[in-house]
């Protein structure tokens, strides 16, 4: 894999971007050398939660991506959205199917379980639908598709590793029981509400004396501004990649 800091020119002068961390730094970093610098320190902490985690908490939310035709590197965004140029002949979009999500979601509990064994997973698939897609297709479609993948490809680790557990925070949110009403406005965001909602179950299933661990009492408070801002989602983007 190419570990090497793209370069991109903006308004304010040339700026260098972590082709696999694209939005982290808003204004992007001075030189490559601070993309590594950054990516170095940002590593050593995974590396620190992977050995010494007692569960594992990951949530499956997209399937979509760009591949690198040159060493097979995998982008979650296509190299020009955010920074770089983008060239046809080097890059290419995938959307990975069940087979080759559920082969590299195995490969990476297999070595999860090797660094800490005696860790404990828990996946959920996110409920946030798609707001865009790069496939030649109604967002909608595209969207069940992804999630169908994702839940499937859940499943299937759940019945592989017996130290692997589904919680299903989607099927809470999306549910037609709940009659959108855990969405805002949008349909999109979750609301607080659906936050406390899904939040309560975690601990109340996965928490020893929930009620002292305020799993009962749990509400979601958004922050300032309801925290939006804050949230950084590569998908939201994408649409700028057919430009």
């Amino acid at each position: 894999m190419a570990y090497q800091a793209r370069k991109t020119v903006r308004t304010d002068g040339t700026t260098s971007v972590d082709p696999w961390r694209q939005q982290v730094e808003p204004d992007g970093f001075v030189s490559p050398e601070d993309v590594m610098a950054a990516r170095s320190e940002h590593l050593k902490y995974v590396k620190n939660a992977f050995e010494n985690c007692d569960i594992f908490v990951f949530t499956l939310g997209l399937t979509e991506a760009w591949v690198s035709q040159v060493d097979g590197t995998v982008f979650p965004l296509a190299p020009g959205v955010v920074a770089g140029e983008f060239d046809k002949e080097k890059f290419k979009f995938i959307n990975f199917n069940v087979d080759q999500t559920a082969k590299e979601m195995s490969e990476f509990l297999t070595k999860l379980k090797k660094v800490n064994e005696n860790v404990k997973c828990v996946l959920t698939v996110s409920p946030v639908p798609l707001i865009a897609t790069y496939e030649n297709q109604h967002v909608l479609t595209a969207n069940t598709y992804s999630k169908s993948v994702l839940r499937v490809v859940g499943e299937m680790m759940t019945q592989r590793f017996d130290w692997v557990d589904y919680f299903p925070s989607y099927e809470i949110i999306t549910g037609g029981y709940s009659a959108g009403m855990y969405y805002e406005q949008d349909f999109r965001e979750i609301n607080p509400i659906g936050v406390s909602h899904a939040m309560r179950c975690f601990f109340r299933h996965y928490i020893e004396n929930p009620d002292e661990n305020t799993g009962n009492d749990f509400v979601f408070e958004p922050g300032e501004n309801g925290n939006k801002s804050a949230v950084i989602c590569d998908e939201a983007v994408m649409e700028a990649a057919r430009k």
